[in-house]
């Protein structure tokens, strides 16, 4: 992982994007970006709308959404083994905050075929 020059809102989504499934904190990446926690946040809340973490929350939905609509339960995909691949940890949480955004359970998407 290389480390951008200066202040890059692009590079810290870029590192986001690619390391999606990592636990990745606000102080690290704004280490990455060389950059105060408080100028991230700022950022990230003028150019998206959402907090740091906010982002890595939806893209790692994102991704989990994509994983389960292109997944086969009758090969064996479960909820619980796409969402451990992307790193949640509370299931109950993730189930709510899923439907909250999809307004369908996890289950159900990964039995839309």
């Amino acid at each position: 992982m290389t480390t951008p020059s200066g202040p890059d809102l692009a590079a810290v989504i870029t590192l986001i994007d690619e390391h999606a499934d990592k636990r990745l904190s606000v102080p690290e990446l704004a280490r990455y970006a060389r950059v105060s926690v408080r100028w991230l946040q700022r950022r990230f809340q003028e150019e998206l709308g959402v907090s740091p973490n906010a982002y890595i929350r939806l893209t790692r939905l994102r991704r989990i959404h994509e994983d389960l609509l292109a997944g086969d339960p009758e090969a064996g995909c479960t909820v619980e083994a796409v969402t451990s691949r992307w790193g949640v940890r509370h299931c109950g949480r993730f189930a709510a905050w899923y439907r909250s955004h999809y307004d369908e359970l996890p289950s159900a998407t990964l039995h839309r075929r």
